[in-house]
C-alpha cells in the first residue's frame, strides 16, 4: 500500500513538473513592442539630465576600449 502510494506521487510530481517545462516553451507574449518615445523624461534640473547623459554616453560609447569585466 505504501509503495503504490509512492508511485502515485511520484508520477503525479513528474507530470506536473513536465506540464511546467512544457509551458515554458509556450511563446506566450513575445509579440509586443516598446511604445513610442514621446517626451523626455521628467528631471530634476538640468544637472542631472547632464550627468546622465554623459554617464550613458560613456558607458554605451563602442569606439572606447573596455575592460575585460564589462560583460560586452
Amino acid at each position: 500500500m505504501r509503495t503504490q502510494r509512492r508511485k502515485v506521487l511520484l508520477r503525479a510530481g513528474l507530470g506536473l513538473f513536465a506540464v511546467a517545462v512544457l509551458l515554458q516553451l509556450v511563446p506566450y507574449g513575445r509579440d509586443h513592442t516598446n511604445p513610442p518615445v514621446t517626451q523626455d523624461a521628467p528631471w530634476p534640473d538640468g544637472r542631472a539630465r547632464e550627468l546622465a547623459t554623459a554617464a550613458y554616453a560613456a558607458y554605451y560609447d563602442t569606439r572606447l576600449p573596455l575592460p575585460g569585466h564589462s560583460g560586452r
